[in-house]
């Protein structure tokens, strides 16, 4: 579970830390992967324990239809963060639903 990556002709040691946390901003669940792991992979590890119905507020790194397939499967509400593609821009009402995300993120 380590990456290593070289920076300046050095080598380092590098992670990432995916954390849940509670309405008031306490980590309910944390999850700790090498830096070379995409974040859309790590969804299903820190929803452990997740009640029904609760909206799951990510951003767009956590974009994807597995995600959002994986949290309707598990009753739970979408709030990830819409992402554009390519060739395609998001539109207004994606926008201002990325926008009211970041703020309760």
């Amino acid at each position: 579970m380590k990456h290593v990556g070289l920076k300046k002709g050095r080598f380092y040691l590098s992670y990432k830390l995916h954390a849940r946390t509670d309405p008031e901003g306490y980590c309910d669940e944390i999850a700790v992967t090498a830096a070379n792991v995409h974040d859309s992979q790590v969804l299903l590890p820190i929803l452990k324990k997740v009640k029904p119905s609760v909206r799951i507020f990510t951003d767009k790194g956590y974009a994807s239809t597995k995600n959002r397939k994986l949290l309707n499967n598990q009753n739970l509400k979408d709030g990830i963060m819409n992402k554009a593609s390519r060739n395609k821009a998001l539109d207004h009402h994606e926008m201002k639903r990325n926008k009211i995300i970041k703020k309760t993120r």
